[in-house]
């Protein structure tokens, strides 16, 4: 006969078990707080490896990896994916929530769909990548490369999108609100009848940005460009 106090423990150690795996399952792979495997890197281990970007040996293998778990509508919440370059890469309705992407290449990427929700795309590249309809409210995309980009109907609310880059692109009703977007580019852009409501837009340019429907409403700008 077991002993009260060793079924309590044994109760404690099933709890704690039991509270590892419902975190695993809603939240999806943590960020790594591994460190890369190469004794003279710094950098953190990508998410299901032991180096970092540019210490992995076989790249192309670890992206098909990746996009395959995409495909498969693996949930990548919180992957350390920073700096991998995806270029071209079918990522359509990927769940990448909280990811790390910083300095990634995702340019010519089809993200149609994706939920990029407070994911970390500083300095990241997304020229000519697709994001129709994808959800990247409250992201990090300081300093991100978007030219060319084609966004419509997709949802940037509340994402930090100092420096950015917008220029030659589509967003079109997309949403903007309180988005803050200091020193933003969006000359030439096409913006028809997206939302910029409360947002920051203090030295963004707009210079021949196609703005017909777009709600200024609030946001900090003095001039907004012609539609």
């Amino acid at each position: 006969m077991w002993s009260i106090e060793n079924r309590r423990l044994i109760a404690i150690i099933l709890l704690i078990f039991l509270f590892i795996v419902l975190i695993s399952c809603g939240k999806g792979r943590w960020v790594s707080s591994e460190k890369c495997h190469n004794p003279n890197c710094n950098k953190l281990a990508l998410t299901d490896s032991k180096y970092c970007w540019t210490h992995l040996e076989d790249k192309q293998a670890y992206v098909d990896e990746i996009v395959k778990k995409v495909k498969d509508g693996e949930d990548l919440h919180y992957c350390n994916l920073t700096e991998v370059d995806f270029n071209g890469a079918d990522l359509s309705v990927a769940k990448l929530a909280e990811a790390s992407l910083t300095g990634a290449d995702l340019s010519n990427c089809i993200l149609a769909g994706a939920d990029l929700k407070q994911a970390q795309l500083v300095g990241a590249d997304l020229g000519g990548a697709v994001l129709n309809g994808a959800v990247i409210s409250g992201a990090n995309l300081v300093d991100t490369r978007m030219n060319g980009v084609t966004a419509n109907g997709a949802d940037f609310t509340d994402a930090n999108m100092v420096g950015v880059s917008f220029e030659q692109g589509s967003a079109k009703n997309s949403n903007f609100t309180n988005a803050n977007i200091v020193n933003g580019n969006f000359d030439g852009c096409d913006l028809t009848g997206s939302d910029f409501t409360n947002a920051n837009l203090v030295n963004t340019t707009f210079e021949k940005a196609i703005t017909k429907d777009v709600n200024w409403a609030g946001a900090k700008k003095v001039d907004y460009g012609k539609g």
